[in-house]
């Protein structure tokens, strides 16, 4: 009789399809795992939408925080009737009175230039003597008799060689850092050396002296041909540009500036001309009420994008038949009450104005708020009292505290460490994480459930392949022993 043992391929022996049965087998021991990672992916997409809501939320702190600053109340604008000619803007340091003023810009600031002849050198490596150039800023007076070294200057000596050139001798002027740049231009007729002030204003002149190895030190030769010190007679350079202050009448008061900005000459007020004019132009400093708009419609937005958040998260989609990631959950379900409520709500923090729609922040049936620019400007004509309902601010008292204050400090409280928005955060990733824990342990489960059945099916084939192998052995024997008796008989 013969037998097999060790069969390679399941169901050989019995005839069975043992690997579809046994697949079958482990895919209903699976569907608790499926159920779990079903689980494990919507958990994810909680949350990112938890995510997603904690910075929807951060957005409305800090747009409730700007409002709740009582400085955006106190903010002022300037406004010119010519910028071409004159423009303002509020200093960051201090608040200027409201009020207007007029400014004639009669001129604009301007630095010194000096430019040597062109007939005094035909290319830029031509030599230009040797010496000592003694550079000194100043202011000349107008008869040019006179000069004033500029408080805190130094002479700057910058010695030249025989064998330096005018391009040498400008990279050593530039190398001086002293309050002057040298540059050369060059056209059909020569090259000329120009040297300018870095910065405008009469105190920032020259003056350029030489000491020429010639020993002339005001001559048309050497060295001396780039002084300038008119005092002294030495005016072979050209000056096709005084310095200059900006000069500016305000109100009908002269004032001078080195620069084309005068800061301070109106407290809190930066000044800048553009260009001169001989007709006045009004600058006028006012409450910026366009600010306080801006504000108020960033705060708008900032609620709108939360309201919308929840209403569509924690509802049911009729349309889609589709329930909101949050639907259920209470911890998220509440703050759309409490977002609500607060908006709602009533203060005596203003006695003119004690909700947020007699400020133009209306509620609507869907649960955002849309902005009455109407009744947004009325209110704002009256400012303070704007301040106080947006921006008050009493410890312990909540019913006398700012709209916007109340909702910074409600925004904070939610997403601070402990808050509901971070412990709901945290609450999600435990379960992921426990749900991870129980899909592995699962896993192993299945995998052994598997292992057992393959082990079964592999002793069942084992078994029938001998019980047919016996089979065989016995149909051929009583075969032969039919086939024995029919020829002996």
């Amino acid at each position: 009789m013969a037998t097999s043992t060790g069969l390679s391929s399941p169901g050989v022996g019995s005839g069975l399809d043992v690997n579809s049965i046994v697949t079958q087998l482990v895919a209903l021991e699976r569907r608790p795992i499926q159920t779990l990672q079903a689980s494990a992916t919507r958990m994810q997409t909680q949350l990112s939408g938890m995510g997603q809501l904690q910075s929807l939320f951060a957005a409305l702190r800090d747009a409730a925080g700007a409002l709740a600053k009582p400085e955006a109340f106190t903010v002022m604008g300037a406004a010119s009737s010519d910028t071409t000619v004159a423009g303002a803007t509020i200093s960051s340091t201090t608040v200027p009175a409201a009020g207007s003023y007029s400014v004639i810009a009669t001129s604009l600031a301007a630095g010194q230039t000096l430019a040597s002849s062109a007939a005094q050198f035909l290319a830029s490596t031509d030599l230009v003597g040797s010496g000592t150039l003694t550079l000194r800023l100043g202011a000349w007076n107008d008869a040019l008799t006179g000069f004033t070294p500029k408080t805190g200057s130094v002479d700057v000596p910058i010695t030249v060689g025989a064998t330096d050139t005018l391009a040498t001798l400008r990279d050593k002027i530039n190398a001086t850092n002293a309050g002057v740049s040298a540059a050369l231009i060059t056209d059909t007729t020569g090259v000329r050396l120009t040297i300018r002030s870095t910065a405008t204003g009469t105190e920032n002149g020259f003056r350029l002296t030489a000491a020429d190895d010639d020993l002339m030190n005001a001559d048309p030769a050497g060295l001396s041909r780039l002084a300038y010190d008119p005092q002294n007679g030495a005016t072979q350079i050209a000056r096709p540009s005084a310095a200059a202050d900006a000069r500016a009448t305000i109100n009908g008061i002269e004032v001078r500036s080195a620069t084309d900005n005068f800061e301070g000459v109106v407290e809190g007020l930066s000044i800048k001309l553009s260009k001169p004019s001989t007709s006045a132009v009004t600058l006028t400093v006012s409450k910026n009420t366009e600010s306080v708009k801006q504000l108020v419609n960033r705060f708008a937005g900032a609620f709108n994008g939360v309201a919308k958040f929840l209403a569509g998260q924690t509802g049911y989609n009729a349309e889609t038949k589709q329930a909101g990631l949050f639907q259920g959950d209470s911890s998220v379900v509440s703050l759309q009450s409490q977002l609500r409520n607060l908006l709602a709500g009533t203060s005596l923090a203003s006695t003119e104005f004690q909700t947020l729609s007699s400020l133009g922040l209306e509620l609507q049936k869907d649960g955002t708020v849309t902005v009455n620019a109407t009744r947004l400007d009325s209110a704002l004509t009256k400012l303070p009292d704007v301040a106080s309902a947006f921006s008050r601010n009493t410890d312990g008292q909540p019913m006398l505290t700012g709209a916007a204050t109340r909702f910074k400090t409600w925004a904070d409280g939610l997403l601070e460490a402990t808050g509901t928005l971070p412990s709901r955060n945290k609450s999600i990733k435990d379960r992921i994480s426990a749900n991870q824990r129980d899909q592995e342990r699962l896993e192993q489960r299945v995998s052994m459930v598997e292992k057992r059945l393959r082990a079964q099916y592999q002793s069942l084939d084992e078994t029938m392949s001998r019980a047919n192998a016996l089979n065989s052995y016995v149909s051929q024997q009583m075969t032969a022993l039919a086939n024995f008796y029919k020829f002996n008989n």
